[in-house]
């Protein structure tokens, strides 16, 4: 009776017969031994939580989403608040800077998505935007009851923290909101058209860095995904803060267009242009989800974890059926 045996040569395990035949050729990730098989690693087990991963919509994940859009749009539109009032101070003297308020903005942007999607990650994800919630319909990976309960929490929360701007900004000399507290809308020099398309495309490149760094069992950013999430809202508001004051987040251009237009702005509200911001964020969205999936083979972490453990088990199966057969 022949007695196989395994070595280990860099990544591969080669089983051979005593006479040195090489039987069977696996990579060790492939084979369980003992009883204990490791699993593999994932970012999910590394922190514990997926990052941007799908949760139940329960009352701590809707609170935290909640909060967290609240604090997004005081962040980012307080700082376009203050940094046109610091404008306007100083446009007398000649001494305004338009360039300037446009990377203030960008940065505040970025390192506001970034700060909070490390902060509710493990509660509810992280999403903090309708259109990346919306991506994860796409996928499968929320349903509509999910989606909807996630799209009330983000647009109350937006409004809230418009409300907020305000009351940080409100001026004893202007009796509307200050400088219409951020609102999005669509430059004069612009076609309607040409806002849809850059706000698809700036929705488009943040899905796809959140779903490539932060979804994927391919990716290589790890924990440090909402870092690169933050980048990629910093560069779509460097393109289209100058077009469309860059929306890409349907609850950001809510919560402001709703505040403004109960403190009387209204006619600024209403320009042509505003339903841009509730619909290519939504189509940049499922594109996004769509060239992930089927192009670049997107995979949540615990279904490759499921589909590895699937391949453990059959390859440990024919290991075990080339012992018995070397045996007999």
């Amino acid at each position: 009776m022949r007695r196989a045996y395994v070595k280990q040569v860099d990544s591969l395990v080669i089983s051979t017969s005593e006479e040195g035949k090489i039987v069977k050729k696996m990579k060790v990730s492939q084979i369980l031994q003992g009883k204990n098989s490791q699993k593999i690693h994932t970012m999910s087990e590394s922190n514990k939580y997926d990052l941007f991963g799908s949760k139940r919509a329960d009352s701590r994940a809707l609170a935290a989403e909640f909060v967290a859009t609240a604090l997004f749009v005081f962040t980012g539109c307080g700082v376009a608040v203050s940094g046109q009032t610091l404008n306007d101070r100083n446009s007398a003297d000649g001494a305004a800077n338009d360039s300037g308020l446009l990377v203030a903005i960008a940065l505040a942007f970025g390192f506001a998505i970034s700060v909070l999607a490390y902060t509710i990650a493990p509660v509810s994800g992280g999403h903090i935007n309708p259109a990346v919630t919306f991506a994860f319909v796409v996928l499968g990976d929320f349903n509509l009851f999910e989606f909807g309960a996630y799209l009330a929490a983000q647009c109350s929360g937006a409004v809230l923290g418009a409300a907020i701007v305000w009351g940080t900004y409100e001026s004893t000399v202007l009796s509307d909101p200050p400088f219409g507290l951020g609102i999005n809308t669509v430059h004069p020099s612009y076609s309607q058209g040409s806002a849809f398309l850059g706000e698809m495309m700036g929705t488009i490149i943040l899905v796809w860095t959140v779903l490539m760094t932060a979804v994927s069992s391919k990716s290589i950013a790890g924990n440090l995904a909402p870092i690169a999430i933050g980048w990629s809202v910093m560069l779509a508001h460097l393109l289209l803060v100058p077009l469309t004051g860059c929306g890409i987040n349907p609850a950001r251009s809510f919560g402001p267009h709703v505040v403004a237009a109960l403190g009387g702005l209204g006619d600024e509200v209403g320009t042509d242009g505003w339903w841009v911001y509730y619909t290519a964020p939504f189509v940049g969205a499922a594109v996004a989800a769509v060239t992930c999936q089927q192009i670049f083979g997107v995979m949540k972490p615990e279904a490759a974890a499921a589909e590895t453990d699937a391949v453990q088990g059959k390859s440990s199966a024919s290991v075990a059926s080339s012992e018995h057969e070397m045996k007999a």
